[in-house]
């Protein structure tokens, strides 16, 4: 008898039936990435929840530095547009050179790091950014910049020149251990300029602490500074009071385009352009930690209290502060 179609239907089928509950291959893959999607946005929840600043600072561009803040919400001042053709497919791995793609010099008019560079120093020194990271928050400095910006080059300074050759120091690793002399205080002979009486040492003072190399007295901290203005301007961005106190450059030199009020008593002009620094003042720069106090004393049927003496002060007014008090 001829087999009917129908009846190949109706036959029992003696295979696994279970074959529904084995996943293949799709389904496996399926289940992992739905499993590594979670397990990504509980780890980024966690993130947040635990560290929110640096979380930010990842996905976030932050606020502007304090001389910026005007331009907080115009980023064409200083980020240069793209047009729509200069990105592709590979141009998400190019982000961070977009974005430091800038034009600070529409502003900062100033010559090249130094025309014997080679070429990748100066596309290095071309990124302003490369060094002066701004979106750091208001209180972020420009100019505070750790060693590492400079000894990129100066490490090994003959490698990063265009013929090989420097009449510099060709090798720099730390800018207070390593550092040459200042040429100013080496044609001195390491003698005061003339007029002067104090000799100021770079190393110790940029020293933390202010420690000696003999590891003479106890480090300088923040407490010991009893000024609670000055003790928050030498304060570096997590530091507590028992930490030492950390100067570098910007501390001491600053542009003649610093901010009013930089300088106590406002007898020097502040000129925008920014070409040249303004002078040390005990008063701006020393006095935090180097206080001018008359010590305590007994006289008799007197005692003095100890009181601070201000700088700057002529004999005779100083005869009349003393007599004052």
């Amino acid at each position: 008898m001829p087999r009917f179609p129908s009846r190949d239907l109706a036959d029992r089928f003696a295979g696994n039936r279970g074959y529904i509950h084995r996943p293949d291959r799709i389904r496996r893959a399926r289940t992992w990435l739905a499993l590594a999607g979670l397990s990504l946005s509980l780890g980024w929840a966690a993130f947040e929840l635990l560290a929110p600043s640096r979380a930010a600072y990842v996905h976030t561009h932050g606020p502007l530095a304090d001389p910026h803040a005007a331009l907080e919400g115009t980023c064409a001042a200083c980020h240069r547009g793209h047009r729509p053709d200069e990105f592709g497919p590979g141009s998400v791995f190019h982000a961070r050179e977009r974005w430091r793609d800038l034009t600070c010099e529409g502003c900062h008019a100033g010559p090249a790091h130094h025309a014997r560079a080679d070429a990748a120093g100066r596309a290095f020194h071309d990124g302003c950014g490369n060094c002066h990271h701004d979106h750091g928050g208001r209180a972020n400095s420009l100019v505070r910049i750790g060693d590492e910006h400079c000894t990129n080059c100066h490490a090994d300074l003959p490698a990063h020149t265009a013929d090989g050759t420097t009449r510099f120091a060709p090798r720099v690793t730390n800018f207070a251990t390593d550092h040459p002399e200042f040429r100013a205080r080496r044609e001195a002979g390491a003698k005061p300029p003339a007029g002067r009486a104090l000799k100021f040492s770079h190393p110790l003072h940029l020293t933390p602490g202010l420690v000696g190399r003999d590891a003479r007295g106890r480090p300088w901290t923040l407490a010991r500074i009893a000024d609670e203005p000055a003790r928050a301007r030498y304060r570096k961005p997590g530091q507590s009071d028992s930490d030492p106190v950390t100067l570098d450059c910007a501390s001491c030199h600053r542009l003649d385009g610093a901010p009013p009020g930089e300088f106590p008593g406002g007898s020097l002009p502040v000129r925008a352009a920014g070409d040249y620094h303004l002078p040390v003042r005990f008063d701006a720069h020393c006095r935090a930690c180097h206080p001018i106090r008359v010590p305590e004393a007994s006289l008799p049927g007197t005692r003095i209290d100890g009181f601070p003496v201000p700088h700057g002060k002529q004999p005779g007014e100083l005869r009349t502060i003393l007599a004052g008090r």
